[in-house]
Parts: C-alpha cells; sequence; structure tokens
C-alpha cells in the first residue's frame, strides 16, 4: 500500500485563489490551549484505511510556546518542534526527516534556513522575514488561536523549511460542518487553505479548546481524524479509551 502524507503542506506556488470576503489582517486571539495538551490522530490512506498515527504536543515557555509534532506512517517516522513568542511567531523550528535534518532560526529581518541531508554537506540560505510569516510546523494546529467565523479570512507566509522557499496562503472558512471522527461528532468551521493552485481543508471545533478535528489532503487524498486527547499532561484522554 502507497499512503502520500503532506502533513507539511510543502506547496510552492505564489499566486492565490478564492472568492468571498476581503481577507483580514492576520491577528490571533488567546490561545485555546494549555501546558501539557497533546491531541493523538489516526491517519487514514485516500480508502479511509488506517495508515498510521499522529500527535501534536503543546509546552509552555519562559514567554512563549513550544509545539512538537509527530508522524508514524509504518517504518517512517517525523518529528517536528516549533518554538514560538507569546505572539505566536515562530521564533526557531527543527525537522528531524528519514533523509534529512531541517532547522530555522526567524530574526527581526531575516530567516535562517538550513537543510542537512543524512548524506552530504548542510546548506545554509538566508531569506528576508516576511511581514506575517509563519512556520510550516506550526500552521495546521495554530489557526485554532485564530478568530474563526462565517465569511473569514487572512493571509500568511508559509516558511517551508525543507525547500527553503517561502509561500503566500488564504485561508477561508467555507462554512459551519458537523464533522463525526473517533473521537466523537463536533460542530466545525471548514477552513481551506490556498496556496498557488492547490487546496487543502481543515475543520476546527466551534468550540473551545477549538481542536484540529480532521485534515484532508486533496491531493493525496489522506487525512488525519481526531482520536483523543488531553488538555494538560496528567488529565486523564477523552473520550476515554475504551477498557
Amino acid at each position: 500500500m502507497r499512503v502520500r502524507v503532506s502533513l507539511l503542506l510543502i506547496i510552492l506556488g505564489v499566486a492565490l485563489a478564492g472568492c468571498g470576503a476581503d481577507p483580514q489582517p492576520l491577528v490571533f486571539g488567546a490561545v485555546p490551549w494549555q501546558d501539557g495538551e497533546t491531541a493523538e490522530y489516526d491517519i487514514l490512506d485516500r480508502d479511509g484505511d488506517f495508515a498510521g498515527v499522529a500527535s501534536w504536543t503543546w509546552e509552555v515557555m519562559d514567554d512563549g510556546w513550544r509545539q512538537s509534532w509527530m508522524v508514524e506512517l509504518g517504518t517512517r517516522t517525523d518529528l517536528g518542534v516549533v518554538e514560538m513568542g507569546a505572539d505566536l511567531y515562530p521564533l526557531r523550528s527543527e525537522l528531524a526527516l528519514p533523509a534529512s535534518y531541517n532547522m530555522a532560526i526567524y530574526g527581526p529581518e531575516q530567516i535562517e534556513l538550513v537543510i542537512a541531508p543524512a548524506e552530504g554537506e548542510p546548506t545554509t540560505r538566508m531569506v528576508s522575514r516576511p511581514a506575517h510569516p509563519l512556520d510550516n510546523g506550526q500552521t495546521l494546529q495554530i489557526h485554532r488561536a485564530l478568530p474563526l467565523a462565517n465569511d473569514y479570512a487572512t493571509r500568511y507566509t508559509n516558511v517551508i523549511p525543507t525547500t527553503a522557499r517561502t509561500a503566500n496562503t488564504l485561508i477561508r472558512v467555507e462554512g459551519r460542518e458537523n464533522i463525526t471522527v473517533p473521537a466523537g461528532t463536533f460542530d466545525t468551521w471548514h477552513l481551506v487553505m490556498t496556496t498557488g493552485g492547490s487546496s487543502h481543508d481543515a475543520w476546527y471545533a466551534v468550540e473551545p479548546p477549538y481542536h484540529m478535528v480532521q485534515y484532508r489532503n486533496r491531493a493525496a487524498g489522506s487525512q488525519f481524524v481526531l482520536r483523543q486527547w488531553r488538555p494538560t499532561a496528567d488529565a486523564p484522554w477523552q473520550p476515554e479509551p475504551e477498557s
């Protein structure tokens, strides 16, 4: 079985598509997660069959947050960390893939992007810091802190450490939908993320803590569906696992 999963939304186009209300400035609200929150997802392939697992964990820092994530597909494991300030903009990210290690350091004017392949010498590229940069590894979960509502839209620049590229991204709420996943049935906002001619879908719970309930990669047909979560490291899982 061949599974193609693009958790990282690696899309290189820069032209934006979409219609509806004009995009609003990118403004984050209060964070909806707590220190130690973990959410676990099942990964499904194009046919809806189980293909792997993914998880995200939030940890508080002195003046910001650390988001760690993991994707397991068969014998492959991808690991990522994004450290961000209190304003939720990225400070540093690391990404460990089977074939490379990638790092991004966000300075006030430039972003240093390092790609270290498993074989060969690492390369470093400096790019100008755009007005609203988000690290590719933080985007799916950081949307939870946006004021999602009917006709909501905003833009940001997706910084992609694996390619040392940046891509303008438009996100737009398409409407409100009930979504059923292993964790239960949720009232959600359907969010469409568009970069160039490619779009992806994600559904976020309308009620706090605004979990990402489901994500779908249109091109690959793969999905992430919420299986369980807990608000802190010592809290019980919700829903409770079957005995």
